[in-house]
């Protein structure tokens, strides 16, 4: 593949579009690794963002064996807080 500076998007783009295989044909053609011209300008591989701490969550759990007037404040709770939980009968 030619370097960077060397690539020329017009091209690519004249080449592609005259192919008239579409993504498809790309995908067909066993390419292992995005064209340059499906690219954004100026972006090169997304860096994973920095490990700070650890983040433990747990997941709410409400019992749906108990009387309603003791569940619904456990889960009122569960969805303001996580939006979600696992309910258990």
């Amino acid at each position: 593949m030619a370097a960077a500076d060397d690539y020329d998007t017009a091209v690519a783009l004249a080449e592609f579009q005259a192919a008239r295989a579409g993504v498809r044909g790309l995908v067909e053609s066993g390419i292992t690794s995005v064209p340059p011209l499906f690219l954004a300008p100026g972006t090169g591989s997304p860096s994973p963002p920095p490990f700070e701490k650890e983040i433990l969550f747990t997941i709410p759990s409400v019992d749906l064996a108990v009387p309603p007037s003791s569940s619904l404040p456990l889960i009122r709770a569960a969805a303001r807080s996580c939006g979600f939980f696992h309910v258990t009968n």
